[in-house]
């Protein structure tokens, strides 16, 4: 359950990584908006190709809520809403089409806070791990494949920095401070490696 960004001028993505309202898609949209490739808002499949790991779109449509139009500018949608959700093609708005496949260097689990400014966390690798299994519990349920799926997780926790980021109104409303917090913590994660 992850949206998923790229930087301009790189290669690598950013995994934005939680439950439903936590603002995965007001992030890679305003991102988006901003000038960086996108993968999904939502739903990326991973897999293992060959040493590295790749990120692949499971839906291509972005579902944003009423207040993340807002908060967006994206204007009127004409979709009608479903389960409180507008479906929007990216590309009807952004300058730029999704990517397909992108390697994985960072994940940043967003909180929305209601006050004060946006603080961010670095994790360590077993931080990041607790945190996707929290996002994937059926990765250890099936026993045909769970030992897969806690080696890929396990694979994206040690190759890709974690950060914890409690998103305040400060970046949820301005997409050029949430392009300059996400290149703070691209050049951290791609430092690292």
């Amino acid at each position: 359950h992850s949206a998923g960004v790229i930087p301009p001028q790189s290669k690598s993505a950013v995994m934005i990584a939680g439950a439903s309202g936590s603002g995965k898609s007001t992030l890679t949209t305003q991102l988006a908006r901003s000038g960086w490739d996108y993968l999904s808002d939502d739903i990326l499949v991973l897999t293992a190709v060959g040493e590295e790991l790749h990120l692949h779109a499971f839906r291509r449509f972005f579902a944003l809520t009423d207040e993340t139009l807002a908060a967006v500018h994206l204007g009127a949608v004409k979709t009608p809403a479903v389960d409180s959700k507008h479906r929007v093609i990216p590309q009807d708005h952004f300058r730029r089409a999704p990517v397909e496949t992108a390697v994985p260097r960072a994940i940043v689990f967003p909180t929305i806070i209601e006050r004060g400014d946006s603080q961010i966390r670095a994790l360590t690798p077993g931080e990041t791990m607790s945190r996707l299994l929290r996002l994937c519990p059926w990765a250890s349920y099936d026993k045909g494949t769970s030992v897969e799926h806690l080696r890929v997780l396990g694979r994206l926790a040690n190759s890709s920095s974690g950060f914890d980021l409690l998103a305040g109104p400060d970046i949820m409303n301005d997409s050029h401070l949430t392009a300059r917090m996400f290149f703070n913590i691209t050049d951290k994660a791609i430092s690292a490696y």
